[in-house]
């Protein structure tokens, strides 16, 4: 993967423009959330504190289970400007999909509507306007990736109102493997930091315990490569845009090899490639287990990622990752395999050493298992998928 230019902004020291103190609209964040790992008990009230007293009639939350296809590649949602959806379905459909999805929600303007607020009984607004208590109806499972979303328009009691949409990604950790249909093979991986800006993306070969649920793994920078050129479908590419992209909607095109993806689905244009300066490898374990629902918890150990991107040499490091994802088997990109959707969690991130404490990072999570021929095709072009 090449990384686009990255500008880290330093902040100006000694230099005022004034007096007059900023007051910014309120902000909400998550008890018990680091990033996006919750350490308290899924079985704890969810509660949501705003920096300031808010209006309650200008609060308006919804709580999401993100189930795959939710989050584009680039981690947009169905009912957002820019959402791909997958392959198979329309923006339309995804989206009436995921509203309809809510777990909860709550609507400040019309808090005794069932259809706007539900659980009605469940939410609490403290009597000091500054915090939002959730009582789930069922406790949350763990790996899942949740997501509140506060609207916009959200308002202190100055008439502050907020203009973006507030997301606010949370896990509740898996501490213990067990039992697990998660079979040992072949995966594709999609993970947005947000402090990046950017993806990675990575093929993974698991080894997985049945019995125990620990797993370990070897992820691989997947990259646009030359041979992928090779294709009949592709044709000759221009040298501002050298690399051929089959697996997308408008297809086919040329494009830069840094693009980004946009679905899980468009893996083929990728071929693994461990050795830097283009590529990098790292491994890591974890321990997964079958849940009642029908679902794989799944989760990594505490890991750091030390890999240098591109020519340009940019080393980027992750300390204290954590990911979290839940598993389903289903039909999913042309063939039936194991989904995953989860999120991304790290302590701190360093661009070419600069970096520190104060910059932790989250993100967002896709995966699926791959195929036998699937495989058979990437293997195929010389650069084989590395296993443990």
């Amino acid at each position: 993967m090449t990384l686009k230019p990255l500008f880290l902004s330093l902040p100006l020291l000694g230099l005022t423009l004034g007096c007059d103190s900023f007051d910014a609209a309120p902000k909400v964040s998550l008890d018990g959330v680091v990033q996006t790992t919750m350490t308290t008990d899924p079985g704890e009230p969810l509660v949501l504190r705003f920096s300031e007293p808010v209006k309650p009639g200008s609060v308006d939350v919804t709580l999401h289970e993100l189930q795959p296809g939710d989050l584009d590649g680039e981690g947009n949602l169905p009912d957002e400007a820019g959402y791909r959806a997958p392959t198979g379905e329309s923006q339309a459909e995804r989206k009436e999909r995921f509203l309809a999805s809510a777990l909860a929600a709550f609507d400040g303007r019309a808090p005794e509507d069932y259809e706007r607020t539900f659980p009605e009984e469940a939410w609490t607004f403290s009597a000091d306007a500054r915090s939002l208590t959730l009582v789930p109806e069922r406790t949350p499972s763990v790996s899942t990736p949740y997501l509140f979303l506060i609207a916009p328009g959200l308002s202190d009691r100055a008439g502050l109102r907020t203009k973006p949409r507030q997301r606010i990604p949370f896990s509740f950790p898996l501490v213990g493997g067990g039992p697990t249909t998660l079979p040992s093979g072949y995966y594709f991986f999609i993970i947005n930091i947000d402090f990046l800006s950017q993806q990675l993306h990575v093929f993974a070969h698991l080894e997985v315990d049945p019995v125990t649920g620990i797993w370990r793994g070897v992820f691989t920078d997947a990259n646009r490569v030359e041979q992928t050129n090779s294709r009949p479908e592709c044709g000759t590419c221009p040298p501002n845009l050298p690399m051929c992209q089959l697996h997308n909607p408008n297809l086919p095109r040329c494009v830069v090899p840094s693009e980004k993806m946009s679905a899980l689905a468009e893996f083929p244009d990728f071929l693994p490639v461990a050795e830097p300066p283009i590529g990098y490898d790292f491994r890591v374990g974890g321990v997964a287990r079958d849940e009642t629902d029908g679902s794989i918890a799944w989760g990594t150990v505490t890991f750091d990622i030390n890999i240098v991107i591109g020519t340009g040499n940019v080393r980027v490091t992750t300390e204290n990752t954590k990911i979290h994802a839940t598993f389903r088997k289903q039909a999913y990109a042309g063939a039936e395999r194991f989904v995953g959707t989860g999120n991304a969690s790290v302590k701190n991130v360093k661009i070419n050493g600069l970096g520190g404490a104060d910059k932790p990072a989250k993100g967002e999570v896709s995966a699926m298992s791959l195929t036998a021929e699937e495989v058979a095709q990437i293997n195929g072009f010389g650069l084989p998928i590395p296993t443990l």
